[in-house]
């Protein structure tokens, strides 16, 4: 994990953006409503800290300018992105990961992403209890 987690998702200021890039409006509507532990072992990260800085300067560079949302906990840097080209309020969600830089094309949309994440949490919770 590269850095802090923040408690609930976060956008990064619009000069940092790619140009166009509009954030889908369920993101937006998700914010506040989560806990950090709601969604692990995913968690958003502050995007003006140190995770957040680190991962918008390495998709700048990247097809599809991914703009990153959040991690995966103990991992060195994979992320989720928003597709940075599409300018729709819709965009598809990339998946980046540090072993093989670069980003693929894994969720339809934000609410793809959080279906799976919210079912990769209830079964972290479930290897938890079990523990």
């Amino acid at each position: 994990m590269i850095g802090m987690a923040d408690t609930v998702p976060s956008t990064y200021p619009a000069a940092d953006l790619p140009e166009g890039f509009v954030y889908p409006q369920a993101f937006l509507a998700f914010r506040g409503t989560v806990g950090q532990s709601d969604l692990l072992p995913w968690f958003f990260f502050n995007p003006k800290g140190e995770t957040g800085e680190i991962l918008m300067r390495i998709c700048r560079d990247l097809p599809g300018a991914p703009v990153p949302f959040v991690s995966l906990e103990l991992s060195d840097g994979d992320a989720a992105c928003f597709d940075g080209t599409d300018h729709s309020g819709h965009p598809r969600v990339l998946y980046f990961t540090a072993e093989d830089p670069g980003t693929q094309p894994r969720w339809a949309s934000f609410d793809d992403w959080l279906a799976e994440a919210r079912g990769d949490a209830a079964h972290a919770r479930g290897e938890a209890a079990a523990g």
